[in-house]
């Protein structure tokens, strides 16, 4: 070998050496750019969880392609390395400074790094395709839940419209007792409670509201639902009572309390006819202004029929002051009655009671007082006064939850939920009880995704002895019958006494309690 061709020789293999590192530079520095974007990501994700899958979804596919393609690149520089036979042939030696392999990886290594961006668009719009996809799998079986209006495949609402709160404490009560066993169809209740601000414009509108988005209206209680066209839209109504004439006689009427036009319940007078000697010359105060003067009059009516004598009904307005107590308290020590009682209510009688003890009413005189009066407030507030009131009550007492399991489930429920049991509330709970007894028999026949406003209309007309547990006497629901039924209690050493029916847990339902007036 001339010195020519060592010359040569030797510029051949530098040059290949040259050209070798050149192409491990290049797919090394490719590599390091895409372990950053890694880290990068990482990062992202120790400090926002929320684009966890976002980034490692976006760094992953575009850092692997480098890593495949840097392990082909090395072969090239250990291949041109071996040629030792180079120097017999010259052409191949002075080839490499010529070839493509430095040219090569330039344009390989880029098209790595810039494939998977184009690529990796579509990747994501792929994975939100799939919740995408299993939606309709979810909706198509939705529907069959979604029987009727306010009955979803969770929830049935169901809306109280009341004038006090002790209606929507009682409908609470009653739906978290339901709630906490599961609920009613596999769904929880859910309550809409619409007050009606005392007016009978906000209790159509309250109607109005639960035609709309409830399943049915349960547990109301108004003394202004004589505006019934509401209730045209079919939702179901299970009240407590229906105060109105046109709101009881409603074909989508169901009350839980039945009311008839001119049929009266008279147990607690007749009870305390039969056990007051010289029973009864009557003294009633009488509202001047409704909704309570007409059922007062027809009480008065009612009590005349059975054999009471009227001495004396004076009109009574509802801003009475106490000196106009004192005015009836001597009238009423002047008249001779044997029997008093007052159509307003609570406060009215306290009043009436106070005003008779200074006005020296017979201590022989009987009085009475409806269910308005079985209230703790009753007795603080009337205190000595209204020792011996007499009180009419349409449910079992609160002194029997001993004896009815009913009774106590709806005490522990009220004050579970920070309620406070009152005789309204325990009335709501027997309402909602009703509209539970009617639902689980809809269920029973058609299934929990059988269950619409029609079907349970249907129902509730056939419910003919309906008891709450016990918490009320057997009542014709379907029918829309009074029953009559009571307990009379009176007031001693401070708290309810019940007398009649003696047996606790018991209700005297005697056809006898019932009077029907005159058209």
């Amino acid at each position: 070998m001339d010195r020519r061709q060592l010359i040569i020789t030797i510029t051949a293999v530098a040059l290949s050496l040259l050209l070798g590192v050149g192409i491990t530079l290049l797919a090394t520095s490719g590599s390091g750019g895409d372990d950053q974007a890694v880290t990068s990501g990482h990062s992202t994700t120790t400090s926002s969880p929320e684009l966890s899958a976002s980034s490692t979804t976006g760094s992953s596919p575009s850092t692997r392609p480098p890593i495949v393609t840097i392990p082909s690149r090395p072969p090239p520089s250990v291949v041109v390395i071996p040629p030792t036979a180079a120097p017999s042939t010259a052409p191949p030696a002075t080839a490499p400074p010529t070839t493509a392999p430095p040219t090569a990886p330039p344009t390989v290594a880029p098209a790595a790094p810039t494939e998977p961006p184009t690529t990796q668009p579509p990747a994501p719009p792929t994975t939100p395709s799939a919740p995408a996809s299993t939606a309709p799998a979810t909706s198509t079986s939705e529907p069959s839940s979604h029987t009727d209006v306010g009955v979803s495949g969770r929830h049935i609402r169901v809306a109280v419209i009341a004038d006090e709160e002790h209606a929507f404490e009682g409908a609470r009560a009653w739906a978290n007792a339901v709630n906490r066993n599961g609920g009613l169809a596999s769904r929880k209740i859910r309550i809409d409670a619409l007050s009606t601000g005392g007016t009978a414009e906000g209790y159509a509108a309250a109607v109005g509201r639960a035609c709309d988005r409830d399943f049915a209206i349960v547990a109301g209680l108004s003394a202004f639902d004589g505006d019934t066209e509401p209730l045209d839209c079919g939702v179901p109504d299970i009240p407590i009572e229906a105060i109105a004439a046109t709101h009881a006689t409603r074909d989508t009427t169901y009350a839980a309390f039945p009311r008839r036009p001119r049929v009266e319940a008279i147990g607690p007078y007749r009870a305390l006819q039969a056990a007051t000697e010289g029973c009864c010359d009557e003294y009633a105060l009488v509202p001047e202004s409704e909704p309570d003067r007409a059922p007062t009059l027809a009480t008065v009516d009612a009590l005349t029929k059975i054999g009471f004598d009227a001495v004396a009904t004076p009109n009574v307005p509802t801003t009475a002051t106490d000196a106009d107590y004192d005015a009836f308290a001597e009238d009423l020590a002047a008249s001779g009655a044997t029997f008093a009682w007052s159509g307003l209510g609570q406060n009215s009688t306290i009043a009436l009671r106070r005003a008779g003890v200074a006005a020296g009413v017979s201590s022989t005189t009987t009085w009475y007082c409806d269910a308005r009066c079985y209230d703790p407030a009753f007795l603080t507030q009337g205190s000595a006064a209204v020792v011996g009131e007499n009180v009419g009550i349409e449910t079992v007492p609160f002194s029997d939850r001993r004896d009815v399991p009913a009774l106590r489930t709806y005490l522990r429920a009220t004050a579970r939920d920070g309620g406070r049991a009152s005789y309204d509330g325990l009335r709501a709970y027997v309402a909602g009880s009703l509209f539970q007894e009617a639902l689980d028999r809809v269920v029973k026949d058609h299934g929990t995704n059988g269950i619409t406003r029609a079907r349970l209309l249907e129902t509730l007309a056939e419910i003919h002895d309906f008891t709450a547990g016990g918490l009320v006497g057997p009542t014709d629901v379907g029918g829309g019958d009074p029953t009559g039924c009571m307990v009379l209690l009176r007031v001693e050493d401070g708290r309810f006494v019940r007398n009649d029916p003696a047996e606790r847990g018991n209700l005297d339902c005697s056809p006898d309690n019932l009077v029907t007036l005159d058209a």
